[in-house]
């Protein structure tokens, strides 16, 4: 795990660098409401989740089983811009 959270400690400090302070004021503005509503309460260790298939990016349908038998997943919903 420790590596997973270095791998986006990195992401983010990349991220801080390169997006315009408009888009990182929205992102933490976004992040802060989301936090703050109680919705999206995260899992924790241990916790489980129901077998899904969804399409990524590409529109290609991805199953979380075959994605998690290479390794930790985080699952990232985008609603678009």
């Amino acid at each position: 795990m420790t590596r997973l959270l270095e791998e986006i400690k990195q992401y983010q400090s990349k991220f801080r660098q390169k997006a315009p302070a408009e888009k990182q004021r929205l992102m933490a503005e976004a992040t802060a409401e989301l936090a703050a509503s109680g919705v999206a309460q995260g899992l924790g260790v241990g916790d489980t989740i129901p077998h899904f298939t969804l399409p990524d990016v590409s529109g290609e349908p991805v199953a979380i089983e075959t994605l998690l038998e290479q390794g930790p997943v985080i699952l990232t919903f985008y609603r678009g811009g």
